[in-house]
């Protein structure tokens, strides 16, 4: 979910991104994703979706075009995207944050999140580990 001028921008299981206007509360646009969406981040027309699938999408909130700027975090799905100058900060289910330089398309910093061992994922359900039972 993420609020930008007057917009409230919400993913769905449905695999779609509704913009919805918060002063009449009527849906502005609907695009479909085909992959669910676990974050978003929103700056005047320009949006980026952090799908299931590890993809980073680039959508224009007026016509709905898509750009795939990137794979990233190719186990698992990604869990935090924040978009600053130039770049692009991730956090997915693989236990690490990553920054991103979009002009180059590539990854520049990595970190993992802790040092706790990870478990399976139980029901297709993204799951980062907790430490091993002693």
């Amino acid at each position: 979910m993420s609020l930008d001028g007057g917009r409230l921008i919400t993913g769905a299981r449905d695999k779609t991104v509704v913009i919805t206007n918060l002063k009449d509360w009527t849906e502005i646009k609907c695009i479909d994703f085909g992959s669910v969406p676990r974050a978003i981040d929103c700056k005047g027309d320009n949006m980026l979706v952090g799908l299931r699938t590890g993809s980073i999408i680039e959508t224009n909130c007026t016509t709905g075009d898509q750009t795939t700027l990137m794979q990233s975090h190719n186990d698992g799905e990604i869990w935090g995207l924040s978009q600053g100058e130039g770049c692009i900060i991730t956090s997915g289910d693989d236990n690490h944050i990553k920054k991103w330089d979009v002009a180059k398309r590539c990854c520049t910093d990595t970190a993992e999140v802790s040092g706790e061992t990870r478990r399976a994922k139980r029901n297709r359900a993204s799951t980062l580990g907790t430490l091993a039972e002693s």
